[in-house]
């Protein structure tokens, strides 16, 4: 075997190995490439075309999963995510379509789809929504609602193709649905915005303003509170020291007082008032002056029960 002859072998070795190469990385690929449509349409929603919120959001959907999975991907992801009416009609347009089923045009289909399911009446409903329909919720945040009110003005209006009557309802019905009216009339007093844009930055930074001024608010009163209690604890613990000094005080002044005497017989008697009891514990009888018994057990008032019973039985 000549040289020229080992290099056409070898050539022809090279070629092989390489086109090995490149099958088993197209293989990888495509491997790895159904892992990923798999994932996306295992968590992606779905739409039968009824609905044009629900239509209007899966298309959203969509465009995130063509950057995805891109062209080879993004048929198989549509015609597993739809069902009914926009199934039909998606299956029909890709049947008699020049391209091969994997290789539509991800724009042809989404125009397709805008075409037969957001007509014109879907706009209506849109700008319906907008005007009169937004408004900030009770605890909705002014950046939320901001958010949310543009992304509506920008499906009913896109900002390509508004004018300047456009733009003023906008801003008008985006105000109008600020739940604080103070926070409207300091954006039309102070800003006075002309286009939806300038109205949603005067609110955000209006908002941003507020929030840092009850965050100031918030941080001095956690600072001043302990020495508003400090205070009041340091104000009792003096009225309750002055207190017990008073109340030592009187005691002590009841404890030294002279204790006023006794009354004795002599003076029970001086004041006629003869005593109850003697000195040996015996009561005092009322009836006969004795000392011994009372006068419900005392001897001679039972004889002289006893002798005016008799009396009365002898007459």
């Amino acid at each position: 075997m000549d040289q020229t002859q080992m290099a056409a072998l070898l050539q022809g070795v090279r070629e092989l190995y390489c086109a090995s190469r490149q099958d088993n990385a197209d293989r990888e690929a495509r491997t790895t490439g159904k892992e990923v449509v798999s994932k996306v349409i295992s968590t992606a929603g779905s739409s039968d075309g009824a609905s044009f919120h629900g239509t209007r959001q899966w298309l959203k959907e969509m465009d995130l999963a063509f950057q995805r999975v891109g062209q080879p991907g993004i048929v198989e992801v549509v015609t597993s995510t739809i069902s009914g009416p926009l199934k039909h009609a998606i299956e029909r347009f890709v049947a008699t379509s020049l391209h091969a089923r994997d290789a539509v045009p991800w724009a042809d289909l989404r125009q397709e789809i805008v075409r037969q399911f957001l007509t014109a009446d879907e706009q209506a409903a849109l700008r319906d929504q907008v005007e009169g329909g937004i408004i900030q919720g009770p605890h909705e945040p002014d950046n939320g609602y901001a958010r949310r009110f543009q992304e509506a003005a920008e499906n009913a209006y896109p900002t390509p193709n508004r004018n300047a009557d456009q733009e003023r309802n906008l801003i008008r019905f985006f105000l109008k649905g600020i739940r604080c009216v103070d926070t409207a009339r300091q954006l039309i007093t102070h800003h006075d915005p002309q286009t939806l844009d300038a109205g949603i930055t005067h609110l955000t930074a209006f908002s941003a303003r507020q929030e840092t001024f009850h965050r100031l608010q918030r941080k001095d009163s956690r600072h001043e509170q302990p020495m508003e209690v400090s205070e009041v604890r340091v104000d009792r613990v003096e009225k309750m020291e002055a207190a017990i000094a008073m109340l030592a005080k009187t005691v002590t002044a009841l404890a030294s007082a002279p204790q006023p005497p006794r009354p004795t017989p002599t003076t029970a008697a001086a004041n006629h008032r003869p005593p109850t009891w003697n000195d040996e514990g015996q009561p005092r009888c009322f009836n006969c002056n004795l000392w011994g018994h009372m006068s419900r057990d005392c001897p001679r008032r039972k004889r002289e029960v006893a002798t005016a019973h008799s009396s009365q039985k002898k007459n």
